[in-house]
């Protein structure tokens, strides 16, 4: 019996010690939410969008978006990706409408289809890529996007605008506050 209660203890240290790394994560993001900024974000937390986009945060880290603009042919792609932007997040959607209001203050329609992958079995209709073309984008600089409301993995997303190509607050880190 006192053979296998170190084994039983070690496996004890372990699961508190898995525990207690999960718990200390929640408790530096709720601090780094409360620090004495005016505003909210999590310092040192930043994600590289992988086509070298733009981020659109969605949910706390469970999601983001990324917009990438051709700005020669005014096509805008979005990538639904996983919470630290790194793979694909299939989404149940053949399009995604978006609105654009440009620098010039003209808005517009913008409605992105799914694309279908045989690399990686998505379809039109369950993807995590979309596109769509417009000709007002063609030589764009700035835009605004707003986002609407979306149903990811059974989740409930709000709706959210975004400035092209700075992104949301949400998804920016601490790059470009000036502090």
């Amino acid at each position: 019996m006192i053979k296998n209660g170190w084994k039983r203890g070690l496996a004890l240290v372990a699961a508190l010690a898995f525990y207690g790394c999960g718990q200390a994560a929640k408790t530096t993001t709720a601090a780094a939410k409360t620090d004495a900024h005016d505003h909210e974000h999590e310092h040192g937390h930043h994600h590289e969008p992988p086509h070298g986009g733009t981020l659109v945060e969605l949910g706390d880290h469970f999601a983001n978006l990324e917009f990438v603009l051709d700005k020669a042919s005014g096509k805008l792609t979005c990538y639904v990706l996983d919470g630290h932007a790194e793979n694909g997040m299939p989404m149940e959607a053949s399009e995604i409408a978006l609105k654009v209001k440009l620098a010039d203050g003209s808005e517009h329609e913008l409605k992105l289809k799914g694309v279908a992958s045989s690399l990686t079995g998505e379809t039109a209709d369950k993807t995590s890529q979309y596109e769509g073309v417009l000709e007002a984008l063609k030589g764009a600089e700035k835009l605004r996007i707003t986002v609407p409301a979306l149903k990811l993995k059974g989740t409930d997303l709000p709706g959210q605008t975004v400035n092209f190509p700075q992104g949301s607050a949400a998804s920016a880190g601490h790059d470009g506050h000036g502090h």
